[in-house]
């Protein structure tokens, strides 16, 4: 049986995932039995697992220029490997690579989808701040736009009317409210979803439990997936079936995204969130992926669609929040 439950995939295209509701048992981590580096008991078995996922890691990211000879040992090579890795990942470096913490989660996510289960909860938690305030940003920027919408609300004239116009200008290259019929009411529309993002993942305790690792087998290959709808679910029965492990009312980021930057979190959290906070799947407010604004025909999308899109809200937050639009391949290659 499957949902309708939605993905982010790698190249910033969504696609429905089919949940299989009879979850597999996990696979197991690549662990190391000590740390390997400064001070570690650098055991041979682990400094060579270390070795392995270091000359996996792109130069570009901080991998090993030429390779590490990788026989075990670790001395000076593969220390100052361990920590130019860090360095650029990380932006300070202790030397080491410890059980089970982030330096080793790190590594293996370059090394195509491990087979492990990254634990990429706390990494949502530490993202969802900055998700919180490009929601805020975009709600504060609505805010003034709408007055552009309506002369009897300030209209576009005089010194702030060109701010305002300005401002409505951003709305109307993500949203296209200025080929709406009733643009006023397209903003409520626009203003009323991200509001159910601040709430999803800015009060307790939704924002602690609605992220959640993916617990499928085979891993997902995409950022993230979230089911149409699954807001409508924060108070209701979550679980699909009795004694299944997939919810309704959460988020699931994959294990791919752990190799990202902070900044593509933080996009995959906010688009995700579009597909999360609009309408059931199937319904006519329901939020899906009519189009993206890295490929054609973003632009060309009529407003009834265009304010039900998902890739329109995390454009438009992140436009308004960064100045830029964000471009999908955070993966820092």
């Amino acid at each position: 049986m499957s949902v309708g439950f939605r993905r982010l995939n790698l190249d910033g295209t969504c696609s429905t995932k089919p949940v299989d509701l009879d979850v597999a048992a996990s696979g197991g981590a690549v662990t190391l039995s000590a740390s390997v580096g400064v001070g570690a008991p650098n055991r041979h078995g682990d400094v060579l697992t270390v070795q392995r996922l270091l000359n996996r890691v792109p130069a570009s990211e901080g991998g090993p220029i030429p390779k590490l000879v990788e026989d075990g040992i670790c001395g000076p090579k593969t220390v100052g490997a361990i920590r130019q890795f860090q360095t650029r990942q990380f932006g300070s470096s202790d030397g080491r690579v410890d059980p089970g913490q982030k330096s080793l989660r790190k590594l293996e996510a370059f090394d195509e989808i491990p087979g492990w289960k990254p634990n990429l909860a706390p990494e949502a938690a530490e993202a969802i701040p900055d998700a919180l305030r490009l929601i805020a940003t975009a709600r504060a920027h609505l805010a003034t736009a709408r007055l552009a919408f309506d002369p009897e609300l300030g209209g576009t004239d005089g010194l702030f009317g060109s701010m305002r116009a300005a401002a409505a200008a951003i709305v109307n290259r993500h949203f296209h409210l200025d080929k709406s019929a009733n643009p006023l009411a397209d903003a409520e529309f626009i203003d009323a979803a991200f509001s159910r993002m601040q709430v999803a993942i800015g009060h307790v305790p939704a924002g602690l439990w609605i992220f959640e690792d993916d617990p499928g087998e085979p891993p997902d290959p995409s950022f993230a997936y979230a089911f149409a709808g699954g807001y409508f679910h924060l108070r209701n029965v979550a679980q699909i079936e009795k004694k299944k492990k997939v919810y309704l009312d959460r988020i699931y980021l994959c294990r791919r995204l752990v190799a990202y930057d902070h900044d593509t979190i933080v996009y995959v959290m906010v688009h995700e969130l579009g597909h999360f906070v609009g309408a059931l799947g199937g319904t006519m407010d329901a939020i899906y992926d009519h189009a993206y604004a890295h490929k054609t025909g973003y632009e060309n999308l009529p407003p009834q669609k265009a304010v039900r899109n998902a890739d329109s809200y995390s454009q438009y937050a992140w436009e308004v929040s960064r100045h830029y639009l964000f471009r999908p391949g955070g993966h820092k290659l």
